[in-house]
């Protein structure tokens, strides 16, 4: 669970990531540098077949970054994965987009395609139509930092997170996505 405390320290994370900003070093020695590489390989990896969709859809946009993770988003007992794409043509000051994809009988299904989203991301104990509420923090580009509600609306969840049916929350959600600690 994320605190607000938390929520303000990573917020300024994205603008790094969406300048194209180096990522702070990691020192070669100690404790701390086995500390962090145990942290970066828990972190899933975003499976082939969906980082070639991704891809794709942004092959004009330069180097990019996913910061992905899995969850059950519908009940059904497979994980749904949360792929927030970041890079320089990709995010502007009101932050990055986010695909929710569904593996199906028939291959990998888009169930979202959010905009200005900032990390980190989650999902709430609530659900909508069947699928669980997206925790979606918003802010920059002149908008106050929060944690709002996406709901699923049939067949896809809501595109702009920045407006109805999102609403703000403050209530605790679980992080499925988020940048790595350093």
């Amino acid at each position: 669970m994320m605190t607000k405390k938390q929520l303000l320290a990573l917020a300024a994370l994205p603008f790094i990531a969406a300048c194209g900003a180096p990522e702070p070093a990691v020192e070669e020695t100690g404790a701390e540098t086995a500390e962090t590489v145990e942290q970066v390989l828990e972190a899933p990896e975003l499976p082939a077949d969906m980082a070639a969709l991704l891809d794709a859809e942004f092959a004009d946009f330069g180097s990019l970054t996913y910061y992905a993770g899995s969850v059950d988003l519908n009940g059904d007992g497979v994980d749904e994965w949360m792929a927030y794409v970041a890079g320089p043509g990709a995010c502007g000051t009101g932050g990055c987009p986010m695909r929710i994809f569904q593996r199906t009988a028939d291959g990998i299904e888009t169930k979202g395609q959010l905009s200005v989203v900032q990390l980190p991301v989650g999902v709430f104990e609530t659900s909508t139509d069947g699928w669980r509420d997206l925790a979606v923090t918003i802010g920059g580009g002149g908008a106050q930092y929060a944690v709002v509600k996406v709901p699923y609306t049939d067949p896809v969840y809501s595109s702009n997170p920045t407006v109805s049916p999102a609403v703000p929350s403050e209530d605790e959600f679980t992080t499925v996505a988020a940048f790595p600690e350093m």
